[in-house]
């Protein structure tokens, strides 16, 4: 029998677990707070974001909860977001305890179904808490999105050391397993918003989904592409030109109407860029105007005010990216495979040609409040659709749980959120044959997948 307590995963029976002093509370646990002001503030900002929201949470607020003042706030933390930092830094501190604790324990070829386990009853038990490593911290700003970057891959080097230590030919997951470990969490955090955890059937199916990329020394293969087929991937991909040109300078005979639409795709697009570069809550009107190259009249004759900007935006944005990959997907000439595939590449060269759009959709548009989280989390999971013509395709193949189809998209989505965060977008191009086999493998069986994406590399696509 296992039990959480003072932020690590303690057998029943082991000595007394330490003070907790160190560990960070969720807001059930407000009544037994260390004394010093420190810890009641980080203790205090777990429990006032997890009932406002990061953007919404506020100093006074903070203070009050630890039983503080402002001024008090102020001569320990520089802002909300340095200390939303340093009760980030314990709380992951704390996960790793717990997950290191738990792998240890686990079979060898297991390891990534008991860390996700782990997590899970983690989120289950501490929802407060893995709202704000992993959800909260989208939300925070630069800083806090590279520690939720590192948290995750610390847990991805868990699960690859006892991988690494396997033999050569043991069964494994022919994926990254960072790539396994962002979609599980993903899922995770769109069930527990919908307040659809049902914790032994997520991790049931769950298993099975990643059991369908199974195969024999799966640890050594992993879709890592040589240099020759990334760059002929690269070369056959041509970003996509989506961003309007700015309106010609001085007198012009342009209809009303398209200057209108120029000048507000061209916001729409500046106020991407921008919150890629400076983050959601740093970001101005007059920021976006700057960038947009249109004056301030202009911003507000097109919208009321900043918020109903980036509503917009939001809904740009994914009727641009499901128009473009659904476009593809029906105007492929081949059969469900090769849908799949040039569906892929579709959306590929779109991100790759507007990045600020798909770190905007994937990322900061949780900022907006939980009625656009939900709808990004439901846009997300609509890019299902192009997984169910696979069992028209091939009826013979078990029908993926509801869970392993959401599991595919957006692990996908969010290794083209990474990617975009950290400046790679030529690294885009190459995880077109790692999702176009995630999607096949379980209807095709994972050597048929890969033979095919594999054909599709060496011709590039």
């Amino acid at each position: 029998m296992f039990v959480y307590a003072a932020g690590a995963l303690w057998a029943a029976g082991d000595k007394e677990p330490p003070l907790d002093g160190e560990r960070i509370a969720g807001p059930e646990e407000q009544g037994r707070l260390p004394t010093d002001q420190r810890s009641r503030l980080l203790h205090a900002i777990v429990a006032i974001v997890a009932e406002a929201g990061f953007p919404e949470a506020k100093i006074g607020d903070i203070a009050k909860q630890a039983g503080v003042s402002r001024a008090t706030f102020y001569e320990l933390f520089e802002n909300k977001q340095a200390c939303f930092i340093e009760a980030q830094r314990r709380l992951g501190r704390d996960l790793l305890e717990i997950t290191a604790r738990a792998i240890q324990a686990a079979e060898p070829e297991r390891a990534l179904e008991s860390i996700f386990a782990t997590i899970v009853r983690f989120a289950d038990e501490n929802p407060a808490q893995f709202a704000f490593l992993v959800h909260e911290s989208m939300l925070a700003g630069p800083a806090a999105l590279t520690l939720r970057d590192e948290l995750i891959a610390k847990i991805t080097d868990q699960v690859e050391r006892v991988h690494r230590s396997l033999p050569a030919d043991a069964p494994l997951p022919d994926v990254p397993t960072r790539m396994l470990l962002g979609g599980l969490i993903r899922v995770l955090g769109i069930r527990m918003r919908a307040g659809q955890l049902e914790c032994e059937t997520l991790l049931t199916e769950i298993s099975g989904w990643i059991d369908q990329f199974r195969v024999a020394g799966g640890h050594t293969r992993r879709w890592s592409l040589s240099g020759k087929d990334a760059a002929t991937l690269r070369a056959h991909g041509r970003p996509s030109a989506v961003a309007p040109a700015p309106l010609p300078r001085g007198r012009h005979r342009l209809p009303p109407e398209l200057v209108e639409r120029i000048q507000r795709e061209r916001i729409m697009h500046a106020a991407t860029e921008v919150i890629r570069m400076k983050g959601y809550l740093s970001t101005t009107v007059s920021d976006i105007v700057a960038a947009a190259g249109v004056s301030r009249e202009v911003f507000y004759s097109h919208f009321h005010s900043r918020a109903d900007a980036y509503t917009a935006t939001h809904r740009m944005i994914f009727e641009q990216l499901m128009a473009v990959t659904a476009g593809a997907f029906f105007a492929a000439s081949g059969l469900w495979p090769d849908q799949v595939w040039d569906a892929g590449a579709a959306l590929t060269s779109f991100v790759a040609g507007a990045p600020g759009l798909a770190h905007f959709g994937f990322v900061e548009s949780y900022a907006l409040g939980s009625a656009i989280a939900r709808r990004t989390d439901d846009a997300m999971i609509a890019f299902t659709v192009f997984l169910r013509e696979g069992q028209r395709y091939r009826p013979q193949a078990p029908e993926p749980s509801v869970t392993a189809a959401d599991a595919t998209v957006v692990a996908a989505i969010d290794m083209v959120a990474y990617d975009v965060r950290h400046g790679r977008t030529e690294d885009l191009f190459g995880l077109e044959p790692v999702t176009s086999y995630m999607i096949l493998a379980p209807f095709l069986g994972a050597e048929e997948a890969r033979a095919f994406v594999e054909e599709k590399v060496r011709g590039g696509g």
